[in-house]
């Protein structure tokens, strides 16, 4: 390969384009700190830095357009979201509103309704019968009532 024919804008474009892909590798990489919930908002980023726009067919180069084209297709692709994300997303204070993306709000309510469903289920019954007292009332009222 000839790297004499490879333009230099056209590299500088590239790594400038790709800037915001090392923000999110090394947002993601922190071993001090959970990032789970930083999951969903950092991918949504890096796909709106891909959508080729009409602006950006006047302004990037034929390369950069091909680049976008790919990577928004390929992180759609290559990097699914999961339930743990969505959980971790929508019950972090900061991000539950989900405004960075709006498409996976409805998917992790239901997602967090149907935890909480199945682990109501699950704890209802342990519940109830750990509560019950050896004489005959609730834990509560034993608790509260002095119940004798």
């Amino acid at each position: 390969m000839n790297y004499n024919l490879i333009e230099k804008d056209l590299l500088d474009c590239v790594c400038k384009f790709l800037e915001p892909f090392e923000e999110v590798i090394v947002n993601l990489s922190e071993e001090q700190r959970p990032t789970l919930h930083k999951v969903i908002p950092l991918r949504q980023t890096l796909i709106n830095s891909c959508v080729v726009e009409a602006n950006d067919l006047a302004n990037d180069s034929n390369g950069i357009i091909q680049l976008k084209v790919f990577l928004v297709r390929r992180l759609n692709n290559a990097w699914p979201i999961s339930d743990e994300h969505r959980l971790a997303t929508i019950l972090h204070p900061k991000f539950k509103k989900f405004e960075c993306s709006p498409d996976e709000k409805g998917k992790s309510i239901n997602v967090l309704k149907s935890q909480f469903q199945k682990h109501q289920t699950i704890i209802s019954p342990s519940c109830t019968n750990s509560l019950v007292s050896n004489r005959g009332g609730t834990l509560t009222l034993f608790c509260f009532n002095k119940v004798k």
